[in-house]
């Protein structure tokens, strides 16, 4: 087995802790993932993209809300959660930070600062999801966006 890492990230302490006593390199191969890609995640350096959240979910039954929030139970009832994570939402946030990311390529936002900002703004989106239309919620998140991605980076 490797050495112990040290998560930069809460979610990156809980990724280990649900990989238990698997070696890295089996359990990112259970997961369809490459083990340097799979240790970047547990070291907190890289955030995990929402295909390999979507299988850790299905395999390993993760409530993914407690992954990114450590809010609820860790792995998900036999009936359909109420806290679920919405897996628009979170594409919506995801692509959403790449195109801010993508305009200001001199701006480099660390993994822990990285996850607050998706957390907030699940949060937000979730609250304000069913009181708009799609485009003006994304608008509405760009603008809540641009603000978090600007503080993150100070």
């Amino acid at each position: 087995m490797g050495r112990p890492l040290k998560p930069k990230t809460p979610v990156a302490a809980r990724l280990i802790e649900i990989r238990g006593s698997r070696s890295r390199g089996d359990f990112a191969q259970e997961l369809g993932q490459k083990e340097g890609t799979y240790v970047t995640y547990e070291k907190g350096v890289s955030a995990p993209s929402v295909e390999f959240l979507q299988q850790l979910a299905n395999s390993e039954g993760i409530n993914l809300h407690w992954l990114l929030t450590g809010e609820g139970e860790m792995y998900l009832p036999e009936e359909p959660p109420a806290q679920a994570l919405d897996a628009s939402l979170m594409e919506t946030i995801v692509i959403t930070i790449a195109e801010f990311l993508a305009q200001n390529r001199k701006v480099r936002i660390e993994p822990d600062k990285l996850w607050l900002i998706y957390m907030v703004c699940y949060r937000k989106l979730a609250e304000i999801k069913d009181k708009f239309p799609p485009e003006q919620t994304r608008i509405l998140l760009k603008e809540e966006l641009k603000d978090l991605l600007y503080l993150a980076t100070k």
